[in-house]
């Protein structure tokens, strides 16, 4: 990180989320559209992602070298099974802008977004089913530290905490601020 190159995708777009799978192979979603490289960004592929129009794909993650799953801004959720080759619409069963995605393992995931919403998946993003949440605003990203522990971050600066996997999330809430 003491230096950073400029990676010229050869489109011009907002992008809104990167994930690496691995020192070569990457994607990027953002806009209408995601990007692929196999070489370590020294080249981008655009990727087809049918569905798409006038939307942002906010977040995109992998669980394996094939499998992958994208959301955006009009509540849709994208699957992949051949490294982004091909993308499916998953019915994510709302209209609400989704924002994060996090894999606790190859089967099981959550997403978040607008107006609390909380959607997890058990079989690997065949379908998702709406989750509890103790918020009703934009939720930004999620993140799990295990299988158990998970936190959501919120527009507001609220943060909401599961230690039962996902089973319930709690407000925590600090009147510290971290250094």
């Amino acid at each position: 990180g003491a230096t950073w190159v400029v990676q010229n995708t050869g489109v011009q777009n907002l992008f809104a989320s990167i994930h690496f799978r691995n020192e070569t192979t990457g994607y990027i979603s953002g806009g209408s559209l995601i990007v692929k490289t196999t070489n370590g960004g020294a080249s981008w592929t655009s990727l087809s992602a049918p569905y798409i129009s006038f939307e942002t794909i906010r977040d995109i993650t992998f669980t394996d070298d094939m499998t992958g799953i994208a959301v955006s801004d009009a509540g849709r959720i994208l699957k992949t099974t051949n490294a982004g080759a091909n993308w499916a619409l998953i019915p994510s069963g709302t209209v609400e802008s989704l924002f994060g995605i996090y894999f606790t393992d190859a089967n099981t995931a959550f997403i978040c977004g607008n107006n609390g919403t909380i959607l997890r998946t058990t079989n690997a993003g065949l379908n998702f089913t709406g989750q509890t949440s103790p918020l009703a605003e934009i939720l930004t990203d999620i993140w799990f530290t295990s299988a158990s522990t998970g936190y959501i971050s919120s527009w507001s600066g609220k943060i909401l905490k599961t230690t039962n996997g996902g089973v319930t999330f709690i407000i925590r809430i600090s009147t510290e601020v971290p250094e």
